[in-house]
């Protein structure tokens, strides 16, 4: 029997519970733990032990990453060797030099200047099919055919294409620099050929980069809807923020103030909008800018057969201050181009009534189903037709507009979709202009409604304009009310180039 003063030699034991999966094969089971203060002591240093190992195996691990399995750095400095060095470079030094170059030589400069300064250019290249040929622009490259104005290194004379595009223009501030250039170019062969000329919509510097729009010469702009912001253009036109110096650049004239030498037309207008993102004015692509060719990547070709149809050309700009102001941009360029329902009641509309056709690429078909709603109303009896390419808007907008979602279930609207190899089954089967069977996907009836829809015949986004170029212009043709043998022989045109 034990006495009371042998007590002391007896623990008191605590039972606590173990975590389950603790012990070998995952059972909980109760744990005897001294309940003495010297022994708890002890397990929470042990557990702090445990703890600093911890922290230190992590410092281990990342200083080990750090000397022995990050990507080598050069010689000579403490640049990472690039994984893809430019061409002729023959170390991180001369990469990162070349770079630098690059940037200080397109500094104040723009389109070809500037691409020639840092070593590039645009070359027309007929397609193997066409080498033996006078290959012109007007004959080949406004369609499906590869003929078309392609980027050249001028050193090389090498085609940059996808392959070979980290080889001669790294991403990062190098690239930014000649996308901004190839872009600036490209926007100056649509200005000359089609006769277009930059209108000033909005040139306060305080709200942002200025808000531009390329139209014909003879565009009849509303002045009244600039709120006095286009009254200060720079005298080069130039865009600070970008670097671009556009000419040609003109304050709006008054539908009241014209001179008497600017020709008023009343025919057709043919309304072009990009999407989203960091493409300006008449492009569809930064990216096949570079690496496809001018036709593919921009709204030229489509301005090529709008000339031929006698339409004025108006394309916006809706990305000149970024996407966050997209939609407002996008509103003030409408209005300053087709008025608003309260500037139209006090100004003769005869100047600006003809007939809208509408290309809205991505975003801009939400965009312009948006400003519809709101504010453009009033251009409902003047649109034609429309051609939404892979546009996000959605027919759930106008449960309360029904003669804006009758319009969009016509005849006049077409919807022009690329494939995508996981959402869509057999999408390598998908030819241009074929018939989509909405019917068969209900979230995208539930989008779209009734829509017609065909296949672009690309599972690339932004060639969609491109590949279904010939399918958009025999919708436009089909819904157009000027002279029918114009539009059967134009048609005829754009299918055999």
């Amino acid at each position: 029997m034990t006495s009371a003063g042998n007590s002391s030699d007896t623990k008191e034991q605590l039972k606590l519970p173990v975590v389950a999966g603790a012990q070998d094969g995952g059972a909980a089971a109760n744990v005897s733990i001294p309940a003495d203060t010297k022994t708890f002591t002890s397990i929470k240093k042990k557990k702090f032990t445990i703890r600093w190992s911890n922290i230190l195996n992590v410092f281990t691990k990342f200083f080990a990453f750090q000397y022995f399995e990050r990507p080598p750095v050069s010689l000579h400095s403490n640049r990472i060797v690039p994984r893809i060095m430019l061409h002729g470079c023959a170390n991180a030094d001369e990469h990162y030099e070349r770079i630098k170059n690059a940037i200080k030589n397109a500094k104040n400069r723009s389109s070809l200047e500037g691409l020639e300064a840092v070593g590039f250019t645009y070359k027309f290249t007929p397609c193997d099919g066409h080498s033996n040929e006078t290959c012109t622009r007007e004959k080949y490259g406004s369609t499906t055919c590869p003929c078309g104005t392609r980027l050249v290194c001028s050193a090389s004379n090498t085609l940059i294409t996808k392959q070979n595009r980290l080889r001669y223009i790294a991403d990062g501030d190098m690239y930014e620099v000649i996308v901004r250039l190839c872009q600036e170019y490209a926007q100056e062969l649509i200005m000359t050929e089609a006769s277009l000329h930059w209108v000033s919509v909005c040139e306060d510097r305080q709200k942002g980069n200025p808000i531009r729009i390329l139209v014909d010469q003879d565009f009849p702009i509303h002045y009244e809807e600039c709120n006095g912001d286009c009254n200060g253009v720079d005298g080069d036109g130039g865009d600070v923020a970008h670097g671009s110096m556009h000419n040609n650049i003109e304050a709006p004239r008054t539908l009241e103030h014209d001179n008497e030498n600017t020709v008023k037309t009343t025919g057709e207008t043919f309304l072009i909008t990009t999407g989203k993102g960091k493409v300006r004015a008449g492009i569809f692509s930064r990216q096949h800018l570079l690496v496809s060719s001018i036709e593919a990547s921009t709204a030229l070709p489509m301005v090529r057969d709008a000339k031929r149809r006698n339409m004025r050309i108006a394309i916006l700009d809706p990305n000149a201050r970024g996407d966050r102001y997209g939609m407002a941009t996008y509103e003030q360029s409408m209005r300053v181009l087709f008025g608003s329902t309260a500037t139209l009641s006090s100004t003769n509309d005869a100047d600006n009534a003809g007939p809208i056709n509408i290309l809205a690429h991505s975003a801009s078909g939400a965009q312009l189903t948006r400003y519809l709603q709101t504010e453009g109303s009033h251009l409902l009896t003047r649109i034609q037709s429309i051609a939404f390419t892979d546009s996000n808007h959605s027919i759930q907008w106008l449960k309360d507009h029904s003669q804006i979602l009758s319009f969009f279930e016509s005849s006049a609207t077409i919807y022009i979709r690329s494939s995508n190899e996981d959402r869509d089954d057999g999408w390598e089967c998908h030819k241009t202009g074929d018939l989509v069977d909405t019917a068969r996907d209900e979230n995208w009836t539930h989008r779209f409604g009734q829509t017609l829809t065909i296949w672009a015949g690309t599972t690339d986004h932004s060639l969609t304009n491109f590949t279904s170029h010939s399918h958009i212009w025999a919708h436009f043709d089909r819904h157009r009310k000027e002279d029918s043998e114009l539009n059967e022989r134009c048609n005829n045109d754009t299918k055999q180039s």
